[in-house]
């Protein structure tokens, strides 16, 4: 099996209300992005993030950017911001997904 890593460095200006990856992320990574065998091999790309949190734009141009090239990712809303609870329910429904 294929694995990729992608690190997304998150930049934020001073002051700024989100955070946003560099605009040349997906044309620095066009080559996994573009990659089939990379698309047909992932078998999940999971996403949550709070109505409140201040990161919903990044997370739905992300989840838009890997639907542009094919991914098939699945982005859950969830109540709330940036929280310990968030973080502790995106876990419950997230981990038993590695098992299935």
């Amino acid at each position: 099996m294929t694995r990729a890593r992608f690190t997304v460095r998150l930049i934020a200006a001073p002051g700024a209300a989100t955070v946003a990856p560099p605009p040349d992320w997906a044309a620095l990574h066009a080559a996994d992005l573009g990659n089939n065998s990379l698309k047909k091999g992932t078998r999940l790309v999971w996403l949550s993030t709070g109505v409140d949190d201040r990161l919903m734009p990044n997370t739905k141009s992300t989840v838009e950017m890997l639907r542009t090239h094919g991914f098939t990712p699945e982005f859950v809303e969830s109540p709330g911001g940036h929280t310990w609870l968030s973080w502790r329910d995106y876990l419950i429904a997230f981990a038993p997904r590695l098992y299935r």
